[in-house]
This record gives structure tokens, sequence and C-alpha cells, in this order.
């Protein structure tokens, strides 16, 4: 029995330009789908880089706004302790206003958190994935230390109006202040070591303004009376 292959209707030339035609029709339509996934994916990318832009530019702001308040803590902390230094020398003065504390912003992450959590950081550069997750880390652990630091403030402030302390409550008192001392190296530390990864992603911290400046120059201004020696 003799066995024929069949063979197109209008001939083998006319079948192979007709699968050509489709082929360069599938080709075509895979790589319009390739532009138009890369001008979604390059959209997407522009608007999570601004977004995160934003929340970062925030972000350093409220450090360096906390770092601007350094000189303040500072001289309230050295009047916290020349007053428990009166009372361990027996001779207790008496604080002309309440300890207060620091103004503060929090850190704001619900951006990188939408970001990483979706396909839009894949697309990103890895070198810049890094350097977002490297700030992000840093900048939320000041933020850790600084709500130590409030809760610090806040027992300091329990002693305000204070007429007599015990032994142990002036251990306290001292415990805080160098637990605050301590926190404050570390704004500082870690500020100046993010400003390089910050200014490789066009980064440039907020100018933040004062909460409420009449409770900052109360907090800025002396509480020790003028027979302390100290100037006002």
């Amino acid at each position: 029995m003799k066995f024929s292959w069949p063979k197109p209707l209008h001939g083998w030339r006319a079948f192979f330009g007709e699968v050509g035609v489709v082929l360069i029709g599938v080709l075509l339509a895979l790589g319009a789908q390739q532009v138009a996934d890369d001008i979604h994916w390059n959209t997407q990318t522009a608007e999570a880089r601004e977004a995160l832009k934003a929340e970062l530019d925030h972000d350093l702001g409220t450090m360096t706004f906390r770092v601007a308040e350094q000189d303040c803590v500072d001289r309230r902390l050295n009047a916290v302790d020349s007053w428990v230094a009166s009372w361990r020398a027996g001779r207790p003065i008496t604080l002309t206003d309440d300890i207060h504390g620091i103004s503060f912003y929090h850190v704001r992450s619900s951006v990188w958190d939408i970001v990483k959590s979706g396909q839009t950081a894949a697309q990103m550069p890895l070198d810049d994935q890094l350097d977002y997750a490297r700030l992000y880390d840093v900048l939320m652990n000041l933020d850790r230390f600084q709500a130590q630091e409030l809760d610090a403030w806040g027992t300091l402030n329990e002693f305000n109006g204070a007429h007599q302390l015990s032994d142990a409550d002036l251990r306290l008192i001292h415990k805080q202040v160098l637990s605050i001392r301590s926190m404050s190296g570390n704004y500082v530390v870690n500020l100046h070591g993010l400003a390089e990864t910050a200014a490789r992603l066009g980064l440039k911290p907020d100018t933040l303004e004062m909460p409420d400046s009449a409770a900052q120059a109360r907090f800025c201004g002396n509480i020790l009376p003028a027979v302390a020696g100290v100037a006002r």
C-alpha cells in the first residue's frame, strides 16, 4: 500500500507563507505585551520611588529634628544632675519648673511595607533595594530608641514638684538621665552614617516645624533657682 504525505491546498510555498504570517503576528503580540509590561513596571517603580522619597524625607527629618534638640536636652539633663546632687549633699534645691521633655515626630514605614510586600521592589536594582532596607532598618531602630527616651522623660516628670526624694528615687532619676544620654549618642552617630546612603537615593531630610513652640521654650529654659549658681 502506497502512503502519501498530505499536501497543502495551495502548495507548500503558500503554506509556509501563512505560517510565517502567524509567527510574526505572535512575535509582534509578545513584543507589544513586553513593551506594555515594561511601561507598566517603569510607571509603578517611579511612583513607588516618589512615595518612598516622601516617606524617607520625613523620617530623616524626624531624626534631624531630634538631633537639633540635643543642646536643650543636655542643658535639661545637667539641671537634673545638679538637682540630684543637691539632694545627695543634704542641701536640696527646688526646681523652678517641671522637667518636661523632648518634642518628637514618629518615623513612618507604611509605604515601604506596601512596596516590599508586592512585586514593585523586585523591579528595582538590588543595590537600591538594599539601600532602602538599610535606611528603614536603622530609622525604625532609632524610632524605638525615641520611644524608650520618651518613657525615660515620663519617669523623670513623675518627680515634678517632689518635696521628698529617697535614695531609691535618686538612683532611679540618675538611671533615666544616663539612659537618655546613651540614646542621644545613637541619633547623631546613626544619622551621620545614613547620609551617604540617603544621598545615593536622592533623599533630603524634611524641615519639620516645632509642634509646640511654647513647650519647647520651657524645655530649653533654665529650671534651676538662682541660688544654685547656674546662669539663666
